[in-house]
């Protein structure tokens, strides 16, 4: 037992946050391993999750646009380590409402896994997209 002939007054407040008292008033304080932060920051790695993502693209977009639209956004996921399940095409239909003075729009599923950070790339590059009309990736499991 370290410290076990010292009395409690006299042990640092930073120490006694990390000790714990015995009944016969002895203390067992616990030694913190020591990490480089480079070291923490190495190990600390994000999930991986999977996700969906829903595109609208314009109606009057030929099949080379649309398959280089889906193409960009495989290129992203595989450059950060992700990878693609499955691509859905779910055709042209009507809009709700009209977005960007369009009632029609060619609807695309896509699911994914990846990391997190990955999402507001591919969020940023389709807002900036003329071609997208809308676009909402989602986490399924939440």
């Amino acid at each position: 037992m370290l410290f076990a002939h010292i009395p409690c007054a006299i042990i640092p407040k930073f120490l006694r946050l990390q000790a714990k008292i015995g009944r016969n008033n002895t203390i067992a304080v616990k030694e913190k391993k020591v990490q480089p932060v480079t070291e923490l920051l190495r190990s600390r790695t994000e999930p991986v999750r999977n996700y969906e993502l829903v595109v609208i693209y314009r109606p009057e977009l030929v099949k080379e646009k649309l398959d280089a639209g889906l193409d960009h956004i495989a290129k992203l996921v595989a450059e950060k380590g992700g990878s693609i399940a499955s691509t859905e095409p779910w055709g042209k239909r009507k809009l709700a409402y009209p977005i960007k003075h369009q009632t029609e729009g060619i609807y695309f599923l896509v699911k994914f896994s990846a990391v997190s950070s990955l999402t507001k790339k591919i969020n940023n590059d389709l807002r900036l997209s003329e071609d997208v009309l809308r676009h909402l990736i989602i986490c399924p499991g939440k």
